[in-house]
């Protein structure tokens, strides 16, 4: 497979062929010179020794030249290099849409972890409040007296607030700010990146079990 060639690589090897070409028309003109000096008028004719400064000259201006291609070649590179930087830039830094459209997924998960933990502090309420109407007394534990549907209510104690029971299911109040903070820097890490990329905006700290594991944190609870 053939090596494409840099416009700079070749325009500088132009650039030295064309010195070299220089040196040597000079150095035959120089020659030329010198053998009339030495060797009288008649060594060197006149349309030799024109035809000798001609090519000195045309190779002066061929070096101007390949120097000016080389200038040319140099500042086409210099753009083309600005542009792939700039079409790098503009791709990595993403766009409005794709930010807005990730802020509305985070706003509809908040949304509704506020809403479910917020409904479950009331659905906890409301079914204590229900079951003591029933009778239905305090439960230790999981376990709940027979004759009552499986279901019992605890009051609020060093292990959590209050919450009902149903069977062998014991639930609780849930803070939706832990489980969002959890999320966060869950998504944080996901990303590669430390908790510390959120400040000074955002302060995430201690999440410990939920964010190593959400779900069994949430089905240990739910």
């Amino acid at each position: 497979m053939t090596t494409a060639i840099r416009p700079v690589d070749a325009a500088e090897q132009a650039v030295t062929d064309a010195r070299k070409a220089y040196q040597t028309a000079s150095d035959d003109l120089t020659a030329l010179k010198n053998k009339i000096l030495t060797e009288g008028p008649a060594a060197v004719t006149a349309h030799a020794l024109a035809d000798a400064a001609s090519a000195v000259e045309h190779a002066r201006l061929s070096t101007e030249h390949a120097l000016a291609m080389l200038g040319k070649a140099q500042g086409d590179e210099r753009l083309q290099q600005l542009n792939q930087l700039k079409a790098r830039i503009l791709t990595d830094a993403g766009s409005p849409e794709d930010a807005l459209n990730a802020m509305q997924q985070i706003e509809t998960g908040v949304a509704y972890l506020v809403e479910a933990c917020v409904g479950r502090q009331r659905l906890i309420a409301q079914a204590t409040t229900a079951m003591r109407q029933a009778g239905v007394p305090a439960a230790i534990g999981a376990q709940q007296e027979d004759g009552h549907a499986g279901l019992g209510w605890a009051n609020a104690n060093m292990a959590g607030g209050d919450s009902v029971l149903v069977d062998q299911r014991r639930i609780g109040p849930l803070n939706p700010g832990l489980l969002i903070s959890a999320a966060i820097a869950c998504g944080t890490r996901k990303a590669g990146h430390g908790t510390g990329h959120l400040l000074p905006a955002l302060q995430v700290d201690g999440q410990g079990d939920i964010a190593n594991d959400p779900e069994a944190w949430l089905r240990h609870r739910y």
